[in-house]
């Protein structure tokens, strides 16, 4: 590979760390999310949704204690729209990027010169 591609490679990894350092997820577009969903790479699967059941009560460590726990309003989750997606990478992403971008530019720094 030569200099300038192998320092591009490394500018490019380091950029790409620094991006998944600062933002915490991405949302995909419709049409974006329609063709991963097509390849098979992104599920379907709509996040659960929870629902309560009138004559249960909840569950509360304090429960057990003998006092009466108050009712809470059951928890719902919103469905996702169809075609949009938000991918949250996991946090640790951001450093091995770093790391690798980091030893590429210095192996494209060491690299010789050509003039030709």
């Amino acid at each position: 590979m030569r200099r300038t591609s192998t320092m591009t490679l490394g500018f490019v990894l380091i950029f790409l760390g620094i991006q998944f350092a600062l933002v915490d997820s991405y949302q995909l577009t419709p049409r974006i999310a329609n063709f991963l969903s097509e390849q098979g790479r992104v599920s379907q699967v709509a996040p659960p949704q929870l629902v309560q059941n009138p004559n249960q009560r909840p569950y509360s460590p304090y429960s057990q204690a003998g006092y009466q726990v108050p009712q809470q309003a059951p928890v719902v989750i919103a469905s996702v729209p169809p075609g949009q997606r938000t991918i949250t990478p996991p946090r640790w992403i951001c450093w091995p990027l770093l790391f690798c971008g980091t030893v590429v530019l210095l192996h494209g720094l060491g690299k010789p010169r050509h003039h030709g």
